[in-house]
């Protein structure tokens, strides 16, 4: 059956399409509704240009596969996959209501420390999961963590997915998106946990600041920037509010060049990002409860 973006349009007896949610490279995602349940769902399908290589089809065909394996509050949740009468490979997903990280920085609209702390912490929370059951994202970025309007975040786009011993994580795969790559994945050694710990890393300082330290015109000048700079804290690129020093230097070391100076695993960089939670909570109770106290001492006076 061929897919319309046109209203109403009927998608294996069961699926009304809406309209185009969206586009890229890989492929196109609509939003339908799911008439058996009267549910809206989004339905993503591979485009007809990426069918000429075998590895595109494997690669959509894993990342609909380990979605369904990855149950997961903050991951994006898939219940079906398959082949429409094109030929063309199609996932079904939850139908997500908000906007993309990206999206949101771009147009300007920088997180609060809280508000990236706790983003960072759900992701670490996500990646954990899927690291325990042996799975690597290799391709984190603001545009692949998406801000629900009830202000959860989901981790989307599994495409690049391998399992820790897979063939395609070993010595000479570069796959990913330059900017957030950490050095070792960018020079092709083989890969862990720590090196979507760096990306993450990444992501939390653009959402904080609005910038990626390692962003460069080309590949060759990113992965220079991996390699060799090291990025200014983020304390001192927002002048409008205040970020502490501890929130500095937990980027720092999640950002740490030699993957053996950065955090152990998700679960060590999780109990730091906590740290860096309770530790605004506890100064916000503090301003309270001065500020209250100050109330008082004038009450009395006058």
């Amino acid at each position: 059956e061929d897919v319309s973006t046109s209203r109403g349009c009927i998608f294996w007896q069961r699926f009304a399409i809406e309209g185009l949610l969206g586009e890229g490279g890989w492929g196109k995602v609509y939003k339908a509704i799911d008439t058996t349940i009267d549910k809206a769902v989004a339905i993503k399908f591979l485009d007809v240009a990426m069918l000429g290589e075998r590895e595109n089809l494997l690669r959509f065909q894993k990342e609909a596969m380990t979605c369904r394996l990855l149950v997961h509050a903050n991951i994006v949740t898939v219940s079906d996959s398959g082949v429409d009468a094109r030929g063309l490979p199609y996932i079904i997903m939850e139908y997500l209501e908000g906007e993309a990280l990206g999206q949101r920085i771009k147009r300007g609209a920088l997180l609060s420390v809280e508000q990236s702390v706790d983003l960072t912490i759900a992701m670490s929370e996500a990646l954990q999961y899927a690291h325990e059951l042996g799975f690597l994202h290799r391709d984190l970025k603001p545009e692949n963590i998406f801000l629900l309007s009830d202000g959860t975040f989901k981790l989307l786009d599994f495409g690049l997915v391998k399992t820790v011993d897979s063939e395609l994580t070993k010595a000479g795969c570069t796959l990913g998106s330059p900017a957030y790559m950490s050095p070792e994945q960018f020079v092709g050694e083989d890969l862990d946990g720590r090196s979507d710990l760096y990306s993450l890393g990444c992501v939390w300082y653009e959402a904080l600041t609005g910038t990626n330290p390692f962003c460069g015109e080309t590949g060759m000048e990113c992965l220079t920037r991996h390699l060799k700079l090291i990025a200014q804290p983020p304390s001192s690129l927002r002048t409008d509010i205040k970020i502490p020093e501890l929130v500095d230097q937990v980027i720092a070391k999640a950002l740490a060049k030699d993957r053996d100076h950065r955090y152990a695993n998700m679960y060590e960089f999780k109990q730091a990002l906590l740290d860096v939670r309770e530790a605004s909570r506890t100064k916000a109770r503090r301003k309270t409860w001065l500020g209250a106290l100050f109330d008082t001492v004038n009450r009395k006076r006058t």
